[in-house]
């Protein structure tokens, strides 16, 4: 999808008919459509040489994060059904019920999980990089 939309103005030069010659671009005007181009950075958004660097930490957290998920759920499944293994989607043995809830719980563990894994892995870039977080444009008061 192209960062601006050509709107025709009018043409100062236009070409011959079945001419396969462009409109120049000062004869058509380009509006930006909201939400399309390039993306400004938020404050304290990463951009840039440090947003590349970032990546490779981001994928082993989100590694470990996964794995840390998968234990944490598994203590807490066996704690719940005192059952040693989740209940399979298309297995007949458990009813929808309780299939349901297991699928619901993982879900939580996961986002929970991989919400704290990602924030702290941020916080500790940052400090490993010595790039603290600006401040708050909000005004506290006493």
């Amino acid at each position: 999808m192209p960062a601006d939309i050509p709107i025709v103005v009018a043409a100062k030069h236009a070409a011959p008919a079945g001419s396969r010659d462009r409109v120049d671009r000062e004869s058509v005007g380009y509006v930006p459509v909201m939400g399309v181009g390039k993306k400004k950075a938020r404050d304290g958004e990463m951009t840039g040489p440090l947003k590349i660097a970032y990546k490779p930490v981001g994928l082993l957290s989100g590694v470990v994060g996964g794995i840390l998920a998968s234990q944490v759920f598994a203590l807490i499944w066996k704690q719940v059904s005192d059952e040693d293994e989740t209940p399979a989607p298309l297995s007949e043995d458990y009813s929808t019920r309780e299939v349901l809830f297991a699928a619901a719980l993982q879900g939580a563990v996961f986002g929970l999980i991989k919400a704290a894994v990602d924030r702290y892995g941020m916080k500790w870039f940052r400090r490993f990089m010595d790039k603290p977080r600006p401040p708050s444009s909000a005004v506290v008061t006493p």
